[in-house]
């Protein structure tokens, strides 16, 4: 499943931004329907039904248009679609939906006007999600225990969903758990996340490091490298 674009910009709420959804399968066949979900700020349409039934192989599209009412306050927003497979897992694509931002890229601007809205974009971009290391050393004795925090903040207009995972040299992953949880943040607020390390009795003096990849909406953020030491028994 997958959106084309995945960025429709809408730089007045007046304006309509088309999206195309489609949907494929592979070696056997595939049938339902997609859920669209949308912030309340933002109404997608289709003008007709999501459902598809699909031989092998095959595919559906359909053409969607993106609104926004008036007054709808300027950012990032993420509507989503969503389906099962087989199996029933869920498979989500998502695509942004920017109030206040032109089209970019657009092949009729001239150059200098192109760099320019380029580097509003990533601008915007880098400004969706901030992640703030809480942690920045760790030290544990063997037989105690720690946790690594990071404090994720939302810069969009509508929730912010993801998955952290902590990444650690190999023989160290023993010592954590959840290695990887998920979250949800709601627009301009924050939450922390805490990866809780538990170091053996048995653990000998060791310096290593970790650090929490941040996912969200096929983005990701890396922190830091977070010194983690193991102190020597007395």
């Amino acid at each position: 499943m997958h959106f084309t674009p995945v960025r429709a910009a809408l730089a007045d709420p007046g304006e309509v931004a088309a999206l195309t959804l489609t949907v494929g399968c592979g070696a056997e066949p595939a049938s339902g329907t997609v859920e669209l979900v949308a912030p309340g700020e933002v109404n997608v349409s289709s003008g007709t039904d999501l459902r598809y039934d699909l031989a092998p192989g095959g595919y559906a599209a359909w053409d969607l248009s993106v609104r926004v009412p008036a007054g709808t306050a300027a950012g990032r927003y993420f509507v989503a679609a969503r389906i099962r497979d087989g199996l029933g897992q869920l498979i989500e694509d998502t695509a942004m939906v920017a109030v206040g931002e032109r089209r970019w890229p657009d092949p009729g601007l001239p150059p200098e006007e192109e760099l320019e809205l380029m580097q509003a974009d990533y601008a915007a971009g880098a400004a969706e999600a901030d992640v703030a290391v809480l942690t920045p050393e760790l030290r544990l004795a063997p037989g105690n225990h720690g946790d690594v925090q990071v404090r994720v903040t939302s810069g969009l207009a509508s929730e912010l969903r993801g998955e952290a995972q902590l990444v650690s040299p190999f023989g160290s992953w023993e010592m954590l758990g959840p290695r990887t949880q998920g979250f949800s943040v709601a627009p301009g607020a924050s939450t922390v996340l805490r990866f809780a390390v538990n170091v053996p009795v048995t653990a000998r003096h060791a310096r290593w490091w970790a650090l929490v990849k941040v996912m969200y909406y096929g983005r990701v953020r890396y922190t830091e490298a977070i010194p983690v030491v193991i102190e020597p028994v007395s």
